[in-house]
């Protein structure tokens, strides 16, 4: 690993490390001063504005962090050194405020920049299911309904009206189970090498961007500068070879996003590119979800990978 991504993997793996010490002044420093929080992504995000007489990222310490115990397990950690950015597969194990404990399986996304001669995180973007966090909860019985009493109360108390609706958002808002099937319906067809099925899938301005690998990712930058789902195509069955299997597991969605893992074998079983994987779909209206069409898909590579 080069020294920048090793300096961009430590400033987010900073982050989980004064929240487990419960550092509030030591966390909210990590961030620039127009950091964005999305967490998850799908609710409302939480913005730094000069123009605000208190931060919003410290609310969003008090609300979610400071009342609870918060500790988090790695499972991969991607880095994206070009575009300073790193992708992690964790699981959040919380202890909240009324004694009830939850398991979270997420996905993070830190974009980070410089600002003042200092690496900052300019964007923590966390990929998980609302719904299934709050169905987790309420699956403890009278202690989940009280917990969830006490959640409810304090994001009124911390985060107003407006900042409670713009949570629960995340409840309703996004593509969900219909993201997950076509997320599977991508790894089908790529390794089927099914183009019209594969085709279908996306929009016809999609754009396709892989991290590493510099012969697959000139294909994936003409397929972002395109915005043509035919380059498209091109660089996917060029990761995907003809014989070779593309596995994803443990999607989650997540707002107007499906998060992934994924692994490439070859014909002979051989391992191949894996990774962390972020499908962007088209907006749409409730009525319409099933019709989201994937229209950009971002592929964390990583470095140990085959190819």
């Amino acid at each position: 690993m080069s020294s920048r991504a090793a300096s961009l993997l430590s400033v987010a793996r900073e982050s989980p490390a004064r929240v487990a010490v419960q550092d509030r002044p030591g966390w909210l420093s990590l961030f620039s001063q127009a950091a964005v929080i999305e967490d998850p992504v799908g609710s409302a995000a939480h913005r730094r504005q000069e123009s605000q007489p208190s931060d919003p990222l410290g609310r969003f310490y008090d609300t979610f962090i400071g009342p609870n115990r918060v500790a988090m397990d790695t499972r991969l950690d991607v880095v994206h050194g070009q575009r300073a950015e790193v992708a992690r597969d964790v699981i959040i194990h919380t202890q909240l405020s009324s004694g009830q404990s939850i398991d979270v399986h997420a996905y993070l996304l830190y974009e980070l920049a410089e600002e003042q001669g200092q690496l900052r995180i300019a964007r923590l973007a966390a990929y998980w299911e609302l719904p299934q966090m709050s169905l987790q909860v309420l699956g403890g019985g009278l202690r989940g309904l009280w917990t969830m009493t006490q959640m409810s109360v304090r994001m009124l108390r911390i985060q107003g009206l407006s900042g409670t609706l713009g949570y629960m958002r995340g409840l309703t808002s996004g593509v969900f189970g219909h993201g997950r099937r076509v997320i599977e319906a991508l790894a089908c067809t790529l390794a089927h090498r099914k183009t019209q099925a594969l085709r279908h899938l996306f929009t016809e301005q999609a754009q396709l961007e892989i991290s590493t690998n510099a012969s697959l990712r000139s294909q994936a930058a003409r397929a972002e500068d395109s915005h043509s789902v035919g380059d498209v195509m091109s660089a996917l069955l060029a990761l995907v070879p003809a014989g070779s299997s593309f596995v994803v597991s443990s999607p989650r969605a997540s707002g107007h996003t499906v998060a992934f893992r994924f692994a490439v074998s070859g014909s002979d079983g051989a391992p191949g590119p894996h990774g962390i994987g972020f499908a962007e779909f088209t907006p749409t209206a409730l009525f319409r979800r099933n019709q989201a069409k994937i229209q950009r898909l971002r592929l964390f590579v990583c470095e140990d990978a085959g190819g």
